[in-house]
This record gives C-alpha cells, sequence and structure tokens, in this order.
C-alpha cells in the first residue's frame, strides 16, 4: 500500500520577510559602496585632473615653409558670470539639455535607466542620457568616445562637481565652455559672433537658435545651415513652451523670425578659407573633429604659399573685379590654386569678407557649365574614339530626341573643327560629340577626372554643356584641369602634409593619390586647343605675359520673367599655367530670379589673370611643352620656292607659275591690290600655271602662294611675294595714220614700232620683282571675323568660300577658244 505524500512545510512568512530584509540590506550596502567608490573616484579624478579647467594647449598651423601662421585654441571666449546671464538663457539650455538639473545630483538616474534601455535595444551605445553636469565633466576631463569605460568616469566625475560647486557655479562654467563652432567656445564669444550682441542683449529666438547648437555646432548652425539651424531652434522653442518658461505667443513670435549674418570686419580673419578646408580635410582624412583639432595642441603642416594666399585674399577685396548683378547682396565668388604637379592647395577663397567656419564657397557644387564640355565630351573624344582637334563637326540646329541645344548666339556654321568648337565655346557640336561616343563614357572620363557625377540623374546628353544634378566645386574642376596640366596625370588635391601630437608623434600623413586618367598626346591636344581660347577665343581676359590655358563657362538661370540675353547663374574660368591649375566661381548664393548676374565669364578670367600675374611675379616664364614622343598638331607642308609672274603686254591678264612640291594636294594662290592692306584668296588649284583675268590695266598687284595638302588644317609658309603692274594697253599701242590703211604701199620706209619702256624697272621683260618680307598669318589672310565674348561670327567668307580649282585654268581655255574663232574669221558674239 503506498504511502501517503506528505506536504511541504511551507515557510514562514517571517523568514521571508527576514531574507528580503537581508537581501535590501546587502544591496544597500552594495549601492551605497558602489556609490562611494564611484564619488571617491570622482574625487580623486577631479583634484588629478584640476589643470584641465585651465586653458588647453593651441593647435598650430604651418605653412609650405613650416612657419607659423595661425593657432587654434580652445579658449576663444569672452567670459560671463552668472549674474549677467538672463533667466531666459540659463532656462532655454537647461529646457534642451536637462530639464531635471536642478533635482539631480549630478546624474538623473530616469534618464540612465531610459538611455540604457535604448543602448540594450540598439545594441550599442546610442543615446547620451547625460545632465548638464555629465557634459561639462565631458568637455573638461574626458574624451569624446562612446565607452561604458568612459561613461562611468564622466558619472563619477560629475558627482564630484555637485559636491564641490553650487548648481549656479556649474551652469555658468557649462554656458562658458560650449562648443559653438569654429573657434568659438562659451555664450558670451557666440553671442557677439552670430548677432553681434551681448548675452544680455539676446531676444528670445536668438537664445533659442543658441541652445539649439550643442547637439550639432556644425550641423545646427545658422550660418553654414540655415535651414536646419531654425527647424532645431523650434525644437528649442517647443521644449521651453511645454516646460512653462515661455508663453504661446512668444513661441509663435520666435519661431517664424529668419536668420541674417551680421556684417564685421574680415580684416583680422586672414587664412580663414584656408584653414577651413584644412578642418575639413581633417575630419575626413584623419578622423580628427574640428572641437578635437582646437583641443588637441597639434602641429599641422600644410601646403599654404602665403604669398598666392594674401594675393587672393587682396583681389577678393576689389569690387571691381567682380561681375555686376541685379541683387544689393553681395556678389560672391571662390577660387582655388593649386600645383598641379602634385596636387597641393596653394591658395582658396571661400567667398568675400569670408568668416571662420563659414560657407566655404570652394567647397560647394555650383553648375559648372561650358568649363564641363573639355572634361565630358572632347578629352573622352581625342582619348578613345580617334579623334582629334581638327576632326570635323557638325554645327547646325539638331535634335536629340527631346533635348535641343542651342548655341549661344542662334549662329551655326554648319560645320567647324574641334578646336573651333572649343575656342568659341559653341554648344552643338559639344552635345553631338558625347551623343557620338556615348553619355556612359562621357561620364566614366568624368569620374576619373575626380567629378562625382550622378549615376542615373546626370546619364543625359545636358551634361555636355556643365547641366548636372549636383555640379562641381571649384576644388573639383582645379582637380580636374590638372590633369591637362600634368600631362594627363591626376592627383588628388590637398592642403594637409602631415599632423604631429604635442610630443612628435606623427599622427597622421599625406600618402600621394595619383593615377594616369589619359594619354600624354590628349592632354597636349587639349592643352593647345585651351590656349587658343585664352589667345582668341572666349577666354582672351585671362591672357597674361606667360603662357596660359583655360576654358569659359556659365549658366544661364532656367526661370521665367529673366531676360536670358545677359542673364546667369554662374560664371566660371578654370585654367592653368605650366606652373600651376585654378579655378574660379562667381554668383550669387541665392539662385532664384531676384539674384542675377548680368555679366559674363570675362570676369572670373579677369580674376585668374590678375591672381596668377601677381602670384607667380617671381617665377620665371616657361612655354607649355610638348612631351617627347607625342606628335604635334599637324606640320606645315614644304613652301613653294620659285614663284614667277608675268603680266601679260597685250592683254589685261597676269601669268603665274612654279615648281611642283612634293606632297602636295594643292596650290592657293592669294594676291592684294596696291591700295588694299590686306591678302586675297583668289583661287585653288592642283596645277602650277594659271592666268589671273580679273586684273585691271595700270594697277599693281602682289601675289604669294602657299600649299595645302588634304586633311592637314596648316598650309605652308607662303612664298616671297612677287609684285607685278599690269600694263594700260592705251599706251603701248603704235599710232596707225588712216593714209596708211587708204595707201598701204605709199609713203616713207615702215619702221618697228618700240616695245614701250618696261614696267619692271628695267628687269627683263615680262618677270615681277620679289619682294622680301613675312607673309601675314593666316588669321589676317581670312580677315579675322570672330567675336571673343562668348558669342562666334560667321567667318567672312574668305575661309570657307574657295574658288573651283579648275577657274583659272576655265577661263585661259576659253579665251584661246575665243583667239581661235577670231583667227578662223568666225563670228564672236
Amino acid at each position: 500500500m503506498a504511502k501517503p505524500k506528505q506536504k511541504k512545510k511551507k515557510t514562514p512568512l517571517s523568514r521571508w520577510i527576514v531574507r528580503m530584509g537581508v537581501l535590501s540590506l546587502l544591496a544597500v550596502i552594495g549601492a551605497v559602496s558602489l556609490y562611494v567608490a564611484i564619488l571617491v573616484s570622482g574625487h580623486q579624478a577631479l583634484n588629478e585632473n584640476m589643470k584641465m579647467m585651465e586653458m588647453a594647449e593651441s593647435s598650430i598651423i604651418l605653412d609650405a615653409r613650416d612657419e607659423e601662421i595661425k593657432r587654434l585654441f580652445r579658449e576663444n571666449r569672452v567670459l560671463v558670470s552668472f549674474d549677467d546671464i538672463p533667466d531666459l538663457v540659463k532656462h532655454a539650455f537647461i529646457a534642451t539639455e536637462d530639464k531635471r538639473f536642478e533635482e539631480h545630483a549630478g546624474i538623473d538616474y530616469w534618464s540612465i535607466g531610459r538611455a540604457i534601455v535604448k543602448d540594450i535595444m540598439q545594441g550599442s551605445l546610442v543615446e547620451g542620457g547625460s545632465t548638464i553636469t555629465q557634459q561639462l565633466a565631458k568637455n573638461m576631463f574626458t574624451n569624446a568616445e562612446r565607452t561604458f569605460f568612459r561613461k562611468a568616469k564622466e558619472a563619477s566625475l560629475a558627482l564630484a562637481l555637485e559636491n564641490r560647486f553650487t548648481k549656479d557655479e556649474i551652469l555658468e562654467m557649462y554656458l562658458n565652455r560650449i562648443f559653438f563652432g569654429g573657434n568659438l567656445y562659451g555664450i558670451g564669444v557666440a553671442s557677439e559672433y552670430y548677432f553681434n550682441k551681448e548675452v544680455s542683449e539676446l531676444e528670445l529666438w536668438e537664445i533659442a537658435t543658441l541652445a539649439a547648437m550643442p547637439k550639432g555646432p556644425n550641423t545646427y548652425n545658422p550660418i553654414a545651415d540655415p535651414v536646419k539651424s531654425k527647424e532645431r531652434r523650434a525644437v528649442v522653442l517647443k521644449l521651453m513652451l511645454d516646460q512653462g518658461y515661455i508663453t504661446q505667443a512668444q513661441h509663435d513670435e520666435a519661431v517664424r523670425v529668419e536668420y541674417v549674418e551680421p556684417k564685421r570686419s574680415a580684416d583680422k580673419e586672414a587664412y580663414w578659407s584656408y584653414v577651413d578646408v584644412v578642418l575639413g580635410e581633417l575630419e575626413r582624412k584623419a578622423g580628427l573633429t574640428a572641437d578635437q583639432v582646437f583641443f588637441g595642441g597639434y602641429r599641422i603642416y600644410t601646403n599654404l604659399d602665403v604669398k598666392t594666399q594674401r594675393v587672393l585674399e587682396s583681389k577678393f577685396k576689389n569690387e571691381e573685379l567682380f561681375p555686376k548683378g541685379t541683387s544689393d547682396d553681395i556678389m560672391q565668388g571662390a577660387m582655388v590654386v593649386l600645383d598641379h604637379h602634385d596636387g597641393r592647395i596653394l591658395g582658396v577663397m571661400g567667398g568675400r569678407d569670408y568668416q571662420p567656419r563659414g560657407w566655404n564657397r570652394a567647397t560647394v557644387k555650383r553648375q559648372p557649365g561650358s568649363s564641363f564640355k573639355p572634361i565630358v565630351s572632347f578629352a573622352p573624344a581625342i582619348e578613345d574614339y580617334g579623334y582629334t582637334p581638327y576632326s570635323l563637326l557638325p554645327d547646325e540646329r539638331m535634335s536629340f530626341g527631346d533635348y535641343s541645344p542651342r548655341n549661344y548666339n542662334q549662329r551655326y556654321l554648319g560645320e567647324v573643327t574641334m578646336m573651333k568648337a572649343v575656342e568659341d565655346s559653341i554648344n552643338v557640336p559639344a552635345v553631338w560629340l558625347l551623343n557620338e561616343i556615348g553619355v556612359a563614357n562621357g561620364m566614366a572620363f568624368a569620374e576619373k577626372l575626380g567629378i562625382e557625377l550622378d549615376k542615373q540623374n546626370d546619364r543625359n546628353l545636358a551634361i555636355a554643356l556643365g547641366g548636372l544634378t549636383y555640379g562641381a566645386t571649384p576644388i573639383e574642376m582645379a582637380e580636374a584641369y590638372a590633369a591637362f596640366a600634368n600631362h594627363g596625370i591626376w592627383n588628388e588635391a590637398f592642403t594637409v602634409r602631415k599632423v604631429e601630437t604635442r610630443d612628435g608623434h606623427i599622427l597622421y600623413e599625406h600618402k600621394p593619390n595619383t593615377k594616369r586618367v589619359m594619354s600624354e598626346q590628349t592632354a597636349y591636344y587639349m592643352t593647345r586647343m585651351l590656349e587658343r581660347v585664352v589667345h582668341q577665343g572666349t577666354g582672351t581676359n585671362a591672357r597674361m605675359q606667360r603662357p596660359s590655358a583655360g576654358k569659359t563657362g556659365s549658366t544661364q538661370p532656367g526661370v521665367g520673367g529673366v531676360d536670358s540675353g545677359n542673364a546667369y547663374w554662374d560664371v566660371w574660368f578654370v585654367g592653368y599655367t605650366p606652373e600651376v591649375t585654378a579655378s574660379v566661381w562667381m554668383g550669387y548664393d541665392a539662385r532664384d530670379k531676384e539674384h542675377i548676374v548680368t555679366s559674363g565669364s570675362f570676369t572670373p578670367a579677369k580674376m585668374f589673370a590678375e591672381v596668377l600675374t601677381e602670384s607667380l611675379a617671381d617665377r620665371q616664364i616657361v612655354p607649355f611643352t610638348k612631351p617627347e614622343g607625342v606628335e604635334d598638331l599637324a606640320k606645315r607642308p614644304p613652301g613653294v620656292q620659285d614663284l614667277q609672274v608675268f603680266p601679260d603686254e597685250l592683254e589685261p591678264k597676269v601669268l603665274l607659275s612654279w615648281s611642283s612640291v612634293q606632297g602636295a594636294d594643292g596650290y592657293r594662290v592669294y594676291r592684294k591690290a596696291s591700295g588694299e592692306e590686306e591678302f586675297t584668296l583668289i583661287t585653288t588649284t592642283p596645277v602650277t600655271e594659271i592666268q589671273d583675268l580679273t586684273v585691271l590695266p595700270g594697277e599693281t598687284y602682289t601675289y604669294v602662294v602657299r600649299v595645302y595638302q588634304t586633311g592637314n588644317p596648316l598650309e605652308s609658309n607662303s612664298s616671297s611675294q612677287v609684285t607685278v603692274t599690269v600694263p594700260d594697253q592705251s599706251d603701248t599701242l603704235p599710232d596707225i595714220d588712216l593714209d596708211d590703211i587708204l595707201n598701204p604701199g605709199g609713203g616713207e620706209e615702215e619702221n618697228e614700232s618700240e616695245l614701250p619702256e618696261d614696267a619692271n624697272g628695267g628687269m627683263e621683260p615680262g618677270v615681277g620683282e620679289p619682294i622680301e618680307g613675312e607673309f601675314p598669318d593666316e588669321d589676317e589672310l581670312h580677315n579675322g571675323g570672330e567675336q571673343h565674348d562668348g558669342t562666334t561670327e560667321p567667318d567672312n567668307g574668305n575661309r570657307n568660300q574657295e574658288r573651283n580649282p579648275q577657274q583659272a585654268n576655265g577661263n585661259s581655255r576659253e579665251m584661246r577658244e575665243l583667239e581661235e574663232m577670231i583667227q578662223e574669221g568666225a563670228d564672236v558674239p
């Protein structure tokens, strides 16, 4: 028989109470012990690091010669006492950063619990949970890395601070140490910089703008990004409203205000455009935030060329070097100068009246316009598809699906060389060429040159004219053109050579990023074409005493109600000398119909010439060089050596002859009359003897002949000039008496009539006299016809309207037939 189950004895309630009491006591003892340990640790750390409450060591910026140009320091501040800080300022920061500031003892356990939950859910430290006291501890004594050890140290220091200082003292230290972007620390200097006011003068919306910044001094900076700043300001005002610090009416008024940057003198802010590029580069490449740089005591070695930077800053103060516009707002600009041999950035201007940590326009993307044509159309066509500067491209009205590009001046020449298309910035040939080589190939080539394109939205023919989704920065454009100047080798542009810690340890050192992106021949051909742009094309304002090459660019506003004749949003010039490459952008910060530039790319071209003429004045002038093994664009064929000219004594015509030249496909004969200054092409012929039947009796003419070859844009040098005078036949006919006709056998003995005195001044009869001297260049022969202000004028007709090669021979044949008819007694019409 089974034994009955015995019932468990229940633990008396008193035992449970005892156990819980013991556990609670142990927990209290443990918590107290932990608290005491943390407190002791915090006091010890505070005592050991009291010197950290003093000014941190400055970081030093050095130029290309390792000379100090600027110190970046932690304590650029105007100290403000607690009594001088308005209550609204205190309330704004407490409401935003730590609403239980007056209640906790340095650590807000509720916030910490919430943060721990979020951290566990995210699997990492993503939530701060920091009080104002903890933030002060972090700013004063710890680094910014997210680790549990750092958070524990921060908490212990916060408890120690609360033990040693009053709430008012902690809040005063906090408000005097907050980082507000750039080298601005503390509410005092931030008030002066962002609003040009004392702290006691700040309005509610200004207070909220400053209280919005500690979470992200660069992200919520009202100068760098006014939109995000205004959005964050609204969050602060809502917190202040919810916590009862302001009324609804105050909230509504402060939310609506638009920020306007105050005017200030920039004289004491030399080099800041360059320094800000340095700080951005350090964050990207070395992992050093601006905050760390200002605290860290680093030695930062840069490529800054002091002379170049000073010239830039001086020229950007010259109002006359900037274009005109429709707005009273300041016309802005940016310029970058770099050494294309290795990518060293020598000088940067991020804008006029530039301020530290401001909007650096040298790193802002804008539409590059026609300055993008060499990058995406012309260079890749030469590099990969067999085109040359003398390849003929169509220039006529055409459409590519829905896209119908137009030339700026609405004129079309039918067909032009690539050289001409680049020189006069003609649109249609550039678009046609990109269509021929393929948009994807043009994009790939541009990206090799460092221009990042939108893979989807930029896949269209409009990029041939610089119509990009995001555009390109002046630094990127200079970087791309530097590859043309550097014989096809691209170098990443950089400002920082190395960074050393205060003890001399190398924390960061630049590693060159260089690659060949095109052949030497392609780069040389591009340089030759871009030289023509400066010499006689749209970029003549960039000419100086030293060789230069480059390209203009402009973008027209796509808004209604704006006359597109002289209206631009962006005007550019990007170019180079044998020594350096530079890019210049000018325009308004705003892009709307109220902010229109009314003068074209000649203004940035002028800035280019002004800056480089002065900054390179001490350097020897050297030419662009043709790399060894690279073919020149074209070689002149050999010329005619023995031109002879014979005036006919009986008829108004001139006979020309010369010996044939090996390799010649034909000959071009030029002539000018005694009263003319320019030679004119009169015929093109494959033979070496012609008759000029278009002369006038008694007139003097000078002739030259040039050899041409099919496909070669260069003619030979001219033959020697030969001048002849066409006889006046009325002076050379003998006197005939009527009696002699009526009485043919009578009278005196007939005498032979004498020829007149030789018209060539005693030379052999019928041979013209050679005249020494240089023949005018090709442009003089063609009689000009080009304008260089961004428009293209048609040629005067001489260049493209050559006579029929058979014209002269045909005329002489007709004359011989007429003479034969007369001799045979035929009727002559």
